[in-house]
């Protein structure tokens, strides 16, 4: 394990999202910032999105428009920028549209509409993809302080609980509560989750400083992928994978 990307002012980051050029987008939480840097080589390359509103950036994720969503945890907003440029376009979820408080993880569904977990509550909130109009209150039932989501062709959406300490599994048509996924070996207060090239789901701990590696299927703990304070890993908020690999951890620090 190395430090695989630094410096350009890189501040408490907190998000990752692999960039339509194939760079490596990460949100500095610290500057208000979305920094992009060589997928590859890990090298800065230069400041990608700025400005805007853009108020503690968290998770950010692409859209079927080929735009950049970001979500702006302190702004309650979601932020949206040109995906090739990085250029501001407009503020798609207004400040506490839809009661938005603390935004975090954000993504696109099946059905093209934005979906925002609130990270300081206990829900997940649906938003129209094109118009950015709030929808519903998508899922609530055990929703404990959600982090992240992930729709997976199984069906579900998957998203870390920070208070449970597990992942839990909602209906990805209704909402509805299906289970809890994963949960154990250590994993406390999960904040980013990915399924890796293997089918496995990584899931990295903000206060355990891990990533944890659950079987995909059924969520059977498999090993502590990485270790707790390894490399000096701490406050773990994100993994992404990209290109075959889970190669992406991202310290808020």
């Amino acid at each position: 394990m190395d430090v695989f990307a630094s410096g350009g002012g890189l501040s408490r980051p907190s998000g990752l999202a692999v960039g339509r050029d194939g760079s490596l987008l990460v949100s500095s939480w610290g500057s208000d910032q979305i920094l992009r840097f060589n997928s590859s080589t890990g090298a800065f390359i230069d400041v990608f999105a700025s400005g805007g509103g853009m108020d503690y950036p968290g998770q950010m994720t692409f859209g079927p428009d080929g735009h950049l969503y970001v979500s702006n945890i302190n702004g309650h907003s979601i932020g949206r920028y040109d995906g090739l440029t990085g250029q501001f376009i407009d503020m798609f979820i207004p400040e506490h549209s839809g009661d938005l408080w603390y935004p975090d993880g954000v993504t696109f569904g099946p059905d093209d509409n934005l979906y925002v977990a609130i990270c300081n509550g206990w829900k997940i909130l649906r938003y129209d993809g094109v118009t950015g109009d709030y929808i519903d209150v998508f899922a609530s039932y055990a929703v404990d302080s959600p982090s992240d989501l992930v729709f997976r062709s199984d069906g579900y959406l998957y998203s870390p609980q920070f208070q449970d300490d597990c992942v839990r599994r909602y209906n990805a048509d209704t909402g509805a509560y299906v289970d809890t996924f994963a949960s154990g070996g250590g994993l406390q207060n999960p904040t980013g989750l990915a399924f890796g090239p293997d089918g496995d789901l990584y899931v990295s701990g903000f206060y355990s400083h891990n990533v944890v590696r659950y079987d995909g299927d059924t969520g059977v703990l498999l090993n502590v992928f990485v270790p707790s304070n390894s490399g000096g890993l701490s406050g773990a908020t994100a993994v992404q994978e990209d290109s075959g690999i889970v190669v992406r951890l991202v310290v808020r620090g």
